[in-house]
């Protein structure tokens, strides 16, 4: 039996959730507040505050109660994926992707019935999150073409968020009600983002070459990583997916990610046109379509040790070109140690050896070590070891070397 003040809660929570069903948002904040009074210890009623404070937009409010609620029950799904929300709300992408990605893997992993149209919901959230950096890396690829498109945007954007602000003070002295405030903020949303997209067609015919608009289309993107797919396979319900990603799927669940049908390897057929469309799109857009992936895995870290599955060490080495991501590009041949715990060569392949790779993007010099793991049963799967370097460091690094022949084994590719 339940103590007094879990009995409590849990009439609390009965009386939040008539609230939040009646719409009522206040209200139920209220009541969820008073129920963690009486029982922080469940994790269930920081997500429920977590809620009623999304639909209140209280951001802050519900970053804080979906971490608080993840610190207890770690693979909580509707935790993640509304600390994701509110993340992206307030111009975090990359964390709200994180969060995101941890919504969805968890929402795979579940039984539930619901699982479908979930993975759905989330599965559209991850793509919002992954267009909103989309959209920053591309904002700032236009800036850097023009100092005067780059001024009057901040402008717009300066005047909006005073907008903004100015229907916020509106709310809070009651002169709006939150469902009018509501409106009149995606009245000015719809308002700036017209004249944005006006200000940048304008400058895009005076200038087509270099201000033209990139976008990824949703079609593009893989449903299992979102990432642009390079060798689509389409399922018997006529949803497509990156080969290398479904397989591994299938392997560890033969369904189907989405809907939890049955699903074979040897059902699987490739999507030629789309597989066409992917290389078209990659051919004209590299150098921007690249995220934080296998990719290009040092863009966004300053030291890390990953696994880099589905690449071989010659794919690698194409992705680091077509990304652009290398500006330097230097690579030698380490120390063979046969006795070193690894995969059999037949499983591994030729140019599964060691190497070093010294790379310089916008963030920074790497120096990366690119070996297969010990564990690694496949050839598709490696150790990447990434480390940052002052420019300083590189250059020691490099003139430091004492033996000529070593120094050598250094070509510029």
């Amino acid at each position: 039996m339940p103590s007094g003040n879990e009995y409590a809660a849990e009439q609390l929570k009965s009386q939040g959730n008539a609230c939040f069903k009646n719409g009522d948002y206040e209200g139920a904040e209220g009541y969820y507040s008073q129920a963690i009074q009486k029982n922080s210890s469940n994790p269930l009623l920081f997500t429920n505050r977590a809620m009623a404070r999304n639909k209140l937009e209280k951001w802050e409010g519900v970053i804080d109660d979906c971490i608080r609620s993840i610190e207890q029950l770690p693979e909580n799904m509707k935790a993640f994926h509304l600390l994701s929300q509110a993340q992206l709300a307030v111009n975090h992408p990359n964390e709200a992707l994180s969060s995101a990605l941890k919504a969805y893997e968890y929402c795979t992993k579940s039984t539930q019935q619901t699982t479908f149209s979930n993975a759905a919901l989330i599965s559209q959230h991850v793509l919002k999150c992954k267009k909103r950096k989309w959209e920053i890396r591309e904002r700032e690829r236009i800036r850097r073409r023009g100092d005067l498109l780059s001024d009057l945007e901040t402008m717009l954007e300066r005047d909006h968020k005073k907008e903004l602000d100015d229907v916020d003070a509106r709310m809070e002295s009651s002169e709006l009600s939150r469902t009018e405030g509501q409106e009149e903020k995606e009245e000015r949303r719809l308002e700036f983002e017209k004249k944005r997209d006006d200000l940048r067609t304008a400058f895009a015919i005076s200038d087509p070459e270099h201000q033209q608009k990139r976008e990824v289309p949703d079609y593009l993107v893989d449903g299992i990583t979102f990432e642009i797919m390079h060798d689509p396979v389409v399922t018997n319900n006529g949803r497509s997916y990156e080969r290398a990603t479904l397989i591994e799927h299938l392997k560890r669940s033969p369904t189907d990610p989405l809907t939890r049908e049955p699903l074979k390897i040897s059902q699987l057929r490739p999507n030629l046109a789309l597989k066409e469309a992917c290389e078209e799109f990659m051919e004209s857009n590299s150098g921007w379509i690249y995220d934080c992936d296998a990719t290009n895995p040092f863009a966004e870290v300053s030291s890390a040790s990953i696994v880099v599955k589905g690449l071989t060490l010659p794919l690698f080495r194409s992705r680091l070109y077509k990304g652009d991501a290398v500006k330097e590009y230097y690579t030698a041949m380490t120390s063979w140690d046969e006795t070193s715990p690894r995969c059999e060569e037949d499983e591994v392949g030729p140019d599964a050896r060691p190497s070093m790779f010294l790379v310089e993007n916008d963030e920074g010099l790497y120096l990366l070590t690119f070996a297969p793991t010990d564990l690694a049963k496949r050839h598709d799967e490696f150790e990447l070891n990434v480390e940052a370097y002052t420019p300083e460091e590189v250059i020691a690094l490099l003139v430091g070397l004492e033996d000529d022949e070593k120094k050598k084994q250094y070509e510029r590719v």
